[in-house]
């Protein structure tokens, strides 16, 4: 990633951010007879819409708002895609993981990069949540009501 700018890295999470909102949103409603799973969608659906406000608060105070190339939103749709594919308990909780353990991936590589310290903490907080999502997704997906269908 060397040579990147680091508006281009923000403008990749803030997009990764609102489309991984989206999926939660209707993921959310996908398991509205488990109440518990129901909020914890919810909660990670708050946080990467919060996470890409936060990101638009770094763009505004530094550059204006962040846009990206068609070929990047193709490549970051299909994502959504796979989640949106996957009804049902598990695949459709293994597709939010797969998506979630690759925007990590992505958190942790911008992690990383040079940029300004508010961009910098604003990675490092939306890195940490990816960590915790992660986690919570993987215990979501293996436990026993997973694992019984429903």
């Amino acid at each position: 990633m060397e040579g990147r700018h680091w508006a281009v890295t923000l403008a990749e999470l803030r997009y990764l951010d609102q489309e991984a909102a989206a999926a939660y949103e209707e993921a959310v409603g996908a398991f509205a007879q488990d109440a518990a799973t129901s909020r914890e969608l919810h909660r990670f659906r708050a946080a990467h819409a919060r996470h890409a406000a936060r990101i638009d608060d770094v763009f505004f105070g530094h550059i204006g708002p962040p846009e990206l190339g068609e070929d990047v939103r193709r490549r970051l749709q299909e994502q959504v895609w796979r989640v949106t594919q996957a009804r049902g308990r598990p695949g459709e909780l293994r597709a939010l993981l797969e998506a979630e353990e690759q925007h990590l991936e992505r958190y942790s590589a911008a992690s990383d990069e040079r940029m300004p310290a508010e961009a910098a903490d604003a990675v490092r907080e939306g890195l940490a949540e990816e960590r915790e999502h992660v986690e919570s997704l993987r215990r979501m997906a293996s436990g026993p009501k997973a694992r019984a269908g429903g």
